[in-house]
């Protein structure tokens, strides 16, 4: 099922140079980001990947103005206003990865959700293929997926570590990063 979500620039940023972005449509029926995130993700210092696909950004990507920006302590103009556009739409869930961001996400009301969430959701629902180096719904040409490289074979005294990436995104999610 998907459902409509608001977005700061880092989830957006790294899934997009991770190659996974096409599988956004079928997890989120429409994001949305305030102009503050459009603008970091088409920044001079942004990676040229990522302005490339701000320039030519798919119809399901909305820009929607907030009305009144707040500060709110300890976050940046673009988590700010994520959030503020997400209780101004009435949407329910924010993709953010700053701690404090997600901490503010969790004391309004709504539901964070981080990368290694996104990822996760897409390993679930068949978009993504991280053990056998496929992103995406595509053949990454041998080339290990965003997660895939994060498993290791042998520890330096040949005692075997094959933490997979199900291990990890388990880990990181009981330390609530998800």
């Amino acid at each position: 099922m998907s459902w409509i979500i608001v977005s700061d620039a880092g989830p957006l940023n790294y899934l997009i140079l991770v190659d996974c972005s096409d599988s956004f449509p079928g997890l989120f029926e429409r994001i949305l980001i305030p102009p503050s995130v459009r603008d970091k993700l088409a920044h001079s210092s942004t990676p040229q990947k990522v302005k490339d696909w701000m320039a030519n950004r798919p119809v399901w990507l909305k820009i929607e103005p907030v009305t009144q920006l707040h500060p709110l302590t300890r976050l940046h103009k673009g988590e700010t206003a994520a959030l503020q556009l997400a209780l101004q739409t009435r949407t329910s869930a924010v993709l953010m990865d700053d701690l404090d961001g997600r901490s503010a996400t969790r004391r309004l009301g709504l539901m964070p959700i981080g990368t290694v969430g996104v990822l996760e959701r897409m390993a679930e629902m068949g978009f993504t293929d991280f053990a056998g180096g496929k992103v995406g719904g595509r053949d990454a040409r041998g080339r290990m997926g965003p997660a895939g490289a994060i498993r290791l074979n042998q520890t330096k005294s040949n005692q075997p570590n094959s933490r997979t990436l199900a291990e990890i995104v388990s880990r990181l999610n009981d330390e609530g990063w998800k």
